[in-house]
């Protein structure tokens, strides 16, 4: 098919007086609409596009934290860590001396698998525009020391540490490096900073090699995009709480402990009544009998 062009940025923008600012921009960027991995739709907890840049510097795919995640959780194939290697990876010091490293998360192929297992990430340019397919497997990289070949695929920052945020361009984007780029057809309009894109190949929506779809029991809550069960929301029903199987809710022994309390007082309440009900007719009836 032919190219599916994004939005067009703008090159002028009011400064609030009238006046026209020139709007200098350090990458390409442009909205995607329905990011998606083994048919689930990664963005609709969230927003209905998401903003995502060309980072010709940077190699990787690189994605939100929660998109991340939800990519893995339908990927048995993926094997990710946590691991820095000194004087090869680039990144932050944890203390003032720098003897402790961040972390970086590095995906490995799990034992056994192939990179013909691995899914495929489709995206729209528009919403209403056709898939672009983007094939994890096309992401194969080997630089690290072991020689273990790695996808390369990334988590940026969390979408909710930015959730406060009022400057949106600090908002994390879903990031196209150089390897993403080339598994799609890429062309660049400089002069309206769009940019069009197309699949090199396309996919079935959802093929086996993705995880199978989790089965929850009793009142459990599905996350489709994490493909996980949760417990189920109690906290809105009054005085109950989760159980202890994580499956159903049941009464808060405080709710239980207060019904006795409140049972005993009306019994103890009846009680008292009935003792002084009692106790006012034998003297009635003893003030009636001397009057008579």
């Amino acid at each position: 098919g032919g190219f599916h062009w994004s939005e067009t940025q703008p090159l002028r923008l009011e400064d609030g007086q009238g006046s026209a600012v020139q709007t200098p921009y350090a990458f390409h960027t442009f909205e995607i609409f329905h990011l998606s991995v083994c048919g689930t739709d990664m963005l609709s907890k969230y927003s209905s596009h998401w903003t995502a840049m060309v980072d010709t510097g940077a190699a990787c795919l690189s994605l939100p934290q929660e998109f991340f995640d939800m990519v893995l959780a339908w990927s048995p194939a993926l094997d990710c860590v946590d691991e820095t290697i000194p004087n090869v990876d680039y990144t932050e010091c944890l203390d003032a001396q720098c003897s402790t490293l961040k972390p970086l998360t590095v995906c490995y192929l799990r034992q056994g698998a192939s990179p013909s297992d691995l899914p495929v990430l489709t995206f729209r340019m528009g919403e209403d525009a056709e898939d672009l397919h983007l094939p994890l497997a096309g992401l194969l990289i080997s630089d690290r020391p072991s020689g273990a070949p790695r996808v390369c695929i990334t988590p940026g920052d969390s979408v909710s540490s930015y959730e406060e945020l009022a400057d949106v361009s600090y908002f994390p984007k879903v990031s196209f490096g150089t390897l993403a780029l080339s598994n799609l057809v890429t062309t660049f309009d400089m002069r309206s900073m769009s940019i069009g894109m197309r699949s090199k190949q396309t996919f079935p929506a959802k093929a086996p090699l993705c995880a199978a779809p989790a089965t929850c029991s009793k009142a459990q809550v599905l996350d489709s995009g994490l493909n996980k069960c949760m417990p189920p929301p109690c906290h809105l029903i009054y005085f109950h709480q989760v159980s202890p199987s994580q499956d159903d809710c049941e009464l808060q022994p405080s709710f239980l402990f207060t019904i006795v309390v409140v049972l005993a007082t009306f019994v103890f309440a009846e009680v008292a009544l009935g003792e002084i009900y009692h106790k006012l007719a034998a003297k009635l009836r003893g003030r009636y009998a001397v009057s008579v």
